[in-house]
């Protein structure tokens, strides 16, 4: 994990989109000088990650809730959940793409809130963490709970996979891949890695004062890779501010993400 720039006001929360909106509200037009990608075009590589602000990612979840596939048993292109879904858990969790695609249900606990990273996508195929520290328990949001809900059908299995397609198989990393870069182009947004999506979780994370330590285990980054980011110079990225006033009326803040001090108050308390 390299140094990243933080490129979104530190104080801004967490917004998703629940309903549809119209056709052209503000925070899906676009608001800059940006020329429309070619089709085709994805990010440089080794251009280096970058953060998501406020209006970008919730830009990019409202493209995804309200785009249209041609599902599989359906005759007309319909809105495909898992793939809104699939986005959200990367955003809220701060999860690798390859371990978020290999997640199985026996591996979610919604009512606990928690969910166990036990394989993660491998050129192709799935395997066992690389590292230790990345088979870990990963906390989930509130948000994130009720989004992941819908997922799960009643028909499902302990061992199916927890995303799919819309053919009903397995999301694979690089097939999402290509939906992600698409949804940058026809946004408009300079494009970047799906890795941006963990790179916005740190970032956000970091400045909002969580702890190291907690922010280790819950990404599988380690600490001293943390401290590098954290020490850094984090940019901060003016929003519009109608957008991010409006972002910041509806959304609830970031959750289960304790700070030190609340972190130590815990520990007194006990």
């Amino acid at each position: 994990m390299r140094l990243r720039r933080f490129c979104e006001s530190p104080k801004a929360p967490f917004a998703v989109p629940c309903d549809k909106p119209s056709a052209s509200p503000a925070f899906l037009s676009n608001s800059g000088p940006v020329a429309r990608a070619p089709s085709n075009q994805h990010p440089a590589p080794g251009a280096g990650p970058q953060p998501f602000t406020a209006v970008e990612r919730d830009r990019l979840l409202a493209y995804c809730l309200q785009k249209t596939w041609k599902v599989h048993g359906f005759n007309v292109s319909r809105p495909h959940y898992p793939y809104y879904a699939f986005l959200v858990t990367l955003f809220s969790t701060g999860m690798r793409p390859s371990e978020l695609a290999a997640l199985r249900l026996h591996c979610l606990n919604l009512p606990a809130g928690t969910l166990r990273v036990e394989r993660s996508w491998h050129l192709g195929m799935e395997a066992a963490p690389k590292t230790d520290a990345a088979r870990r328990t990963v906390r989930l949001t509130p948000r994130c709970r009720q989004v992941l809900a819908p997922v799960i059908e009643l028909k499902a299995q302990p061992d199916d996979h927890v995303f799919t397609n819309v053919h009903g198989e397995p999301i694979k990393p690089q097939n999402f891949y290509d939906l992600f870069c698409e949804a940058q182009r026809a946004l408009e947004l300079p494009l970047r890695d799906l890795y941006a999506t963990k790179d916005t979780y740190v970032s956000r994370a970091l400045t909002s004062g969580v702890n190291l330590r907690w922010l280790s285990e819950q990404t599988g980054v380690h600490e001293s890779t943390l401290l590098r980011h954290k020490l850094g110079a984090f940019a901060v990225a003016v929003e519009p501010a109608p957008a991010l006033s409006r972002a910041r009326a509806e959304a609830p803040r970031l959750q289960d993400c304790p700070t030190d001090t609340q972190r130590a108050a815990s520990s007194r308390i006990a």
